[in-house]
């Protein structure tokens, strides 16, 4: 019962809490006149272009339905694999339509994580399928190729965007 009520708490009270609060301070995010209350949210829109001030919401968002809706839609199903993917899909889209973030590489970083996640998601549709009929119909090597791609591409673009971000900030004194 604590469980449901954390998940319950931290999943659906804190993004309404949040949104409640971005709302009543919007047009100081929007207009960029800083009250003591945007202010004190800075932590969830500084990053952000002014009209995505609620891009913290779609994040949370996503992270609830892949990880914690899916996980009751069939469970260990190819059903439940399609819809993570559907899912995914559809995040990374609208990341790249909305293009949320200030800088470019922030965006171009969360483009990459989401579509590490794509292909992530992919290969695992593609064990599953190997799995569930046997028959190699998935070659092995290609989806370890696939898998470790998807793993190993966001920490390179990472640190590339840190560099970029560090070249940018001007040197404080210690």
């Amino acid at each position: 019962l604590s469980g449901v009520f954390a998940v319950a708490l931290y999943g659906v009270v804190v993004p309404l809490l949040y949104a409640a609060l971005l709302f009543s301070c919007r047009v100081a995010i929007r207009e960029e006149e800083p009250t003591p209350l945007s202010n004190a949210l800075a932590f969830l829109h500084a990053s952000l272009q002014p009209q995505a001030l609620w891009w913290p919401l779609v994040e949370t968002a996503r992270a609830l339905l892949l990880t914690g809706f899916l996980a009751l839609v069939k469970p260990g199903t190819l059903f439940q694999l399609l819809c993570g993917l559907l899912v995914a899909v559809a995040f990374l889209v609208l990341q790249l339509w909305c293009a949320p973030y200030r800088t470019e590489s922030n965006n171009f970083l969360a483009m990459a994580v989401s579509f590490s996640l794509v292909l992530n998601l992919v290969s695992s549709v593609g064990v599953q399928m190997d799995g569930q009929y046997g028959d190699r119909t998935i070659d092995p090597t290609l989806l370890s190729v696939v898998l470790y791609a998807a793993a190993f591409t966001v920490l390179p673009i990472t640190l590339l965007s840190l560099l970029a971000a560090l070249r940018h900030q001007p040197l404080k004194a210690l």
